[in-house]
């Protein structure tokens, strides 16, 4: 249950950040790029959790987790939440 209402919170949020960033003409195309990220990731998190399964299979669950620890504190640092006005 806290997985899920954790998980709830993401999609409003990038719809909100992407649609302050970009105008409606071209907010269809920039959200259809930024979908396939969800497919992008489900490859590369088999393949780099794949990677550690046969020597060191706990490393599986470790590195992804990780990864994804160390993407949410970029993302929380640098995400710039509207587009200013100024550039």
């Amino acid at each position: 249950v806290a997985n899920g209402l954790v998980q709830t919170t993401g999609w409003p949020s990038v719809v909100t950040c992407i649609g302050n960033w970009f105008g409606k003409g071209r907010r269809g195309l920039i959200m259809g790029l930024w979908n396939s990220h969800t497919s992008v990731g489900n490859i590369l998190g088999s393949l780099i959790a794949g990677y550690w399964v046969s020597s060191n299979w706990g490393l599986s669950f470790i590195v992804p987790g990780l990864i994804i620890g160390a993407m949410g504190v970029v993302c929380f640092l640098f995400l710039i939440e509207r587009k200013s006005l100024y550039l």
